[in-house]
């Protein structure tokens, strides 16, 4: 299984002033108006916490192990950086100085200018708040364009990863600390082989109804697979932070 995106995060042991000190942190609850902590957001705000930086990738601190597409992060309050699997499965986090850098590590072997490369993610805000994900599908010339636009706000660049199998799915993993964690499966309707130009037949987007059928699982190999990596990502952070999660969810694709 491969990508993850956190969208829910739940309580955390810092202490916020007025309403936050007790609450936990909800990121689908509108009632609180500001993130207490606005570092600590889901989407791409979240790929910061998969790895620790740059300087300290050495043998003597723990790493995250789960498989992560190519991702590159720019604009974050870091500098620029690479985020990939290495050989042994751990998370690794190297630091990107040029737009050449990028361009080089999504470059194709097969020269085809049409070929889908990656994904750019960039979030889209409502009063301050992170609503959802604006996605965009990217041959070598979009990524390219992605890169010259200097748009000064955050957003990544994840390699794009073709579902096996005739159709694009997602599984929407909740993990949750106390109850039983469940998943969706989001199977997107149109088949890759579908004659349609739609691009959108390559994924799957929970925002756009109706393009996409969903199965519930409380059990079987997809929930399975995915909980190792959602008890890994948890485990991670709660070591690497003063964080601890009640609840999290996470995309994955296969």
């Amino acid at each position: 299984m491969n990508s993850v995106s956190p969208d829910k995060i739940g309580s955390s042991k810092k202490t916020y002033p007025n309403k936050y000190s007790r609450e936990s942190i909800n990121f689908d609850y509108e009632e609180y108006g500001l993130y207490p902590d606005e570092n600590f957001q889901p989407s791409v705000f979240f790929f910061k916490f998969l790895a620790p930086k740059s300087d300290f990738n050495d043998n003597k601190r723990p790493k995250l192990k789960l498989y992560v597409p190519d991702t590159i992060v720019l604009n974050d309050v870091e500098t620029n950086y690479w985020m990939f699997t290495d050989l042994d499965g751990h998370v690794t986090k190297v630091d990107l100085n040029s737009d050449a850098a990028v361009l080089e590590k999504f470059r194709s072997n097969t020269n085809d200018n049409l070929e889908l490369l990656g994904i750019a993610k960039s979030p889209i805000f409502s009063q301050k708040r992170f609503i959802e994900n604006r996605s965009e599908l990217l041959a070598y010339d979009e990524l390219e364009r992605n890169l010259l636009s200097k748009n000064s706000s955050q957003f990544a660049i994840q390699r794009f990863v073709k579902c096996k199998g005739p159709k694009a799915f997602i599984c929407r993993t909740v993990w949750r600390r106390d109850k039983h964690s469940y998943s969706y499966i989001l199977t997107n309707k149109l088949n890759y082989k579908d004659s349609t130009h739609n691009m959108m037949k390559y994924v799957v987007s929970s925002k756009l109804m109706n393009t996409y059928n969903v199965f519930y699982s409380t059990s079987g190999k997809h929930l399975e697979e995915t909980l190792l990596y959602m008890n890994n990502i948890v485990k991670f952070i709660e070591i690497h932070s003063d964080i601890v999660f009640e609840e999290l969810v996470g995309d994955f694709v296969k």
